[in-house]
């Protein structure tokens, strides 16, 4: 297992900095998602790593030793990482077996028995049948190629594998099975991986670290949980599972804002805020009952309209008391209230504040 660590890495395209001063470490065997919109330098940092590009500023390391630095570039031969390309990119004239075995092909102690064995590991490894080695590329489905893409990667047991947005041109079910095998796949070789994503909830639910990218820079590096509880700012918070923001006033670990008085996130600088902040809630944050519930408290709010997802739905509110204050809420898909609607707003557990 390998550790990769960017430190202050930077590289520019003419005047444009796609990549602005990333510092990053990515610790042995795990998996972390480069998250971001298109445009923030996701890609760029990416095949820096890879030694497609050098960097102007910074330094890439694997365990120590430094692959890239201004004047320094390994070439991305030897530098045992595997890339796996959107579209899996595979060979059409070459059938499963030889598209994974190509990367096995010059090394010394791999005979053709060698190669066959190593195929028939690496499809069991991508949860694929061993019959599928036969087939030709176009005879399988989109995620199917995906999963040789990654076999194909990891057939020179790389210490490093790098994704970049391999599953964006599946639908969503496939998309959501497919992410699972492969970060599993990557998991049983003991691989570190990188994955280039613009789908936070792919982000989230199969990496070990998500390192948020805006502009060239990263924003905020952290595990997924700690990400979504403690997002580095009210951008970071929309950006990940969106968030209600509002203006508060602070004092000894509580806030006050248009829905009453909340806590605050206790364990950090939270608790130590005074005064004017900018709150962060997230929708599901957001108890909503019928205005004629015998419950204390609450602001008043009209419903405005609802998104119905089946098994939840979002529900836009306006204040009744500032009808310029809009809210989000995410609900229970069979129980939400009807637009028009009035109801009662409560917000239930601590928020994330930061100073205004």
């Amino acid at each position: 297992m390998t550790t990769l660590v960017l430190e202050h890495v930077s590289r520019s395209f003419g005047p444009v900095r796609a990549v602005d001063d990333v510092s990053l470490a990515v610790p042995p065997g795990s998996v972390t998602a480069l998250l971001g919109p298109s445009g923030c330098g996701k890609t760029t940092l990416l095949r820096v790593i890879a030694g497609f590009l050098e960097p102007d500023a910074g330094s890439v390391a694997l365990d120590g030793r430094v692959v890239a630095a201004p004047g320094r570039c390994v070439p991305a031969r030897d530098r045992g990482i595997g890339y796996v390309p959107q579209e899996g990119a595979l060979f059409p004239h070459l059938d499963v077996a030889a598209n994974i075995a190509f990367g096995l092909r010059g090394r010394a102690g791999r005979g053709r028995r060698e190669r066959v064995a190593r195929v028939a590991e690496l499809l069991d490894l991508v949860e694929l049948p061993r019959t599928f080695a036969e087939r030709a590329p176009h005879e399988l489905s989109g995620g199917q190629q995906q999963r040789v893409a990654l076999a194909r990667a990891l057939a020179p047991a790389p210490s490093v594998v790098l994704l970049d947005e391999p599953f964006s041109s599946l639908d969503a079910a496939l998309r959501a099975s497919t992410g699972e095998a492969v970060v599993a796949a990557l998991r049983a070789a003991g691989a570190t991986g990188v994955l280039v994503t613009h789908d936070q909830d792919e982000a989230l639910s199969l990496t070990d670290q998500v390192a948020v990218m805006r502009a060239g820079r990263l924003v905020q590096a952290a595990a997924p949980r700690e990400l979504y509880a403690r997002p580095a700012d009210a951008d970071v918070a929309r950006f990940v599972g969106g968030a209600v923001v509002l203006p508060a006033r602070a004092r000894a670990g509580r806030a006050t804002c248009a829905l009453g008085d909340v806590a605050l996130v206790s364990e950090a600088d939270e608790a130590a805020l005074e005064g004017e902040v900018t709150l962060v809630l997230r929708p599901e944050q957001l108890r909503l009952t019928p205005e004629r519930a015998a419950t204390h408290g609450g602001a008043l709010a009209r419903v405005i309209d609802v998104g119905f997802h089946g098994h939840d739905a979002t529900v836009r509110l306006a204040l009744l008391d500032d009808a310029d204050v809009r809210l989000l809420a995410r609900t229970d898909g069979l129980t939400a209230p009807e637009p028009g609607a009035q109801v009662r707003v409560d917000v239930v557990g601590p928020a994330s504040a930061h100073p205004r």
